[in-house]
């Protein structure tokens, strides 16, 4: 399943396994808000990361209110954090006793209890200390554990003819994916072919990149600007930071992916021919 969802994602704009790791985060935060706010193991891993990192946290708010224009989901979660973090804080009630009854005594930053000095220049850290994750947000693990499986299949993959042919046709890998994959690379021919789509995809790309900029001067302004060319500047951002994870409701995004799609109309029917093309617009 995952050979195939590659080979799929090949045919599509952008770097397939940020493509494919942004589908399951989507299917993930709908799962967790369907069917899993109660669920007891995935309660555990919530609570044992104290919630959801920021960016899946308001992820999974803008999802929630997408799908059902409610809070009813994310309430529950984090009613049950509020009341994990009253806990861990009333746990420290002698603690905090002791610090103020110290705290009356002393004089310059330094107080003395039992005839030992004591030195008070970072009160809170104890209580901190109580207030850390045990663990990393889970679905960011997840999606690293994901990240790694496609990126193994891929490299695997890169041993046979037709699956290179299609990794070829493809936009190939963002830099962070890329540096990734080489790094799982135990073939030679594998680790070639990454570098050598990589340099391809670049040479072409800082070329539209010139010619973009070179078409916002003012003796070229009336000059119209290629796809390829409009496209290139939100390309080059995909390929050095990796693919956009923002909500596809975002007016930024829905811009960038009509821009892409179109640079990718362009790339398919110079490689593939019209036919193919128009079976691909078609699917998309």
């Amino acid at each position: 399943m995952i050979y195939l969802s590659l080979k799929t994602a090949f045919n599509r704009e952008g770097c397939p396994v940020c493509r494919l790791v942004k589908e399951q985060e989507d299917r993930y935060l709908f799962n967790l808000l369907y069917e899993n706010v109660n669920d007891g193991p995935t309660r555990n891993l919530i609570r044992g990361s104290l919630g959801l990192c920021n960016y899946h946290a308001w992820a999974l708010q803008a999802r929630e209110a997408k799908e059902w224009n409610d809070g009813l989901g994310a309430a529950i979660i984090y009613q049950d954090l509020a009341s994990l973090v009253i806990e861990r804080i009333e746990d420290l009630s002698g603690e905090i006793e002791a610090l103020t009854a110290i705290s009356k005594k002393s004089t310059g930053g330094v107080s003395i209890k039992r005839g030992k000095i004591l030195r008070r220049d970072k009160p809170g850290l104890k209580f901190a200390k109580r207030l850390y994750p045990k663990y990393k947000c889970h679905i960011c693990k997840s999606l690293e554990q994901s990240a790694d499986a496609y990126l193994s299949w891929l490299v695997k993959g890169l041993t046979k003819a037709d699956f290179r042919e299609a990794y070829l046709l493809s936009d190939g890998l963002c830099l962070p994916h890329l540096r990734e994959a080489l790094t799982m690379a135990k073939e030679e021919g594998a680790a070639i072919t990454l570098i050598q789509k990589a340099k391809e995809y670049l040479k072409e790309l800082n070329m539209n990149l010139l010619e973009y900029i070179r078409k916002h001067s003012w003796e070229f302004r009336g000059e119209e600007k290629r796809p390829e060319e409009l496209a290139s500047w939100i390309r080059a951002i995909a390929f050095f930071a990796g693919e956009a994870r923002e909500n596809v409701t975002d007016s930024i995004t829905q811009s960038r992916i009509r821009a892409l799609k179109n640079y990718r109309k362009m790339h398919i029917n110079e490689n593939n021919g019209n036919e193919k093309n128009e079976n691909w617009t078609e699917k998309t």
